[in-house]
């Protein structure tokens, strides 16, 4: 995780037995080095946000969504952006079933980026 990564989640990844470890300033220095160390200990990265099937994982959010609405009418699904994976599962879920609905990508003012304890 980057050394700015908010402590609440790093807190929630630890609880489950995670062994967190701090590279980079960024998100994208920690993608790039976490990419290096996995190939150099000959382990797979699978990318929370770049990759097909995490996408379509996410993607089940928006049906969950459209299945809720159960055909109301709706003026548009904000989500939350990071690196963008969320938001494509969503929007490709919500742009098949309902191609006139905007999706609209939503992130803080202050994203409370803070270094890692």
């Amino acid at each position: 995780m980057p050394e700015r990564a908010s402590p609440v989640k790093v807190a929630a990844i630890r609880r489950y037995g995670v062994d967190v470890r701090v590279m980079g300033h960024e998100p994208a220095e920690t993608e790039r080095l976490a990419r290096l160390w996995a190939a150099e200990a000959g382990m797979s990265y699978i990318s929370p946000y770049n990759d097909l099937d995490v996408i379509a994982g996410q993607g089940t959010v928006g049906e969950e969504i459209v299945q809720q609405l159960g055909g109301r009418a709706v003026d548009a699904v904000v989500v939350a952006v990071g690196g963008g994976g969320l938001i494509s599962g969503i929007g490709a879920a919500i742009k098949s079933a309902l191609p006139g609905v905007p999706v609209i990508g939503a992130c803080p003012a202050n994203d409370g980026w803070l270094p890692v304890p």
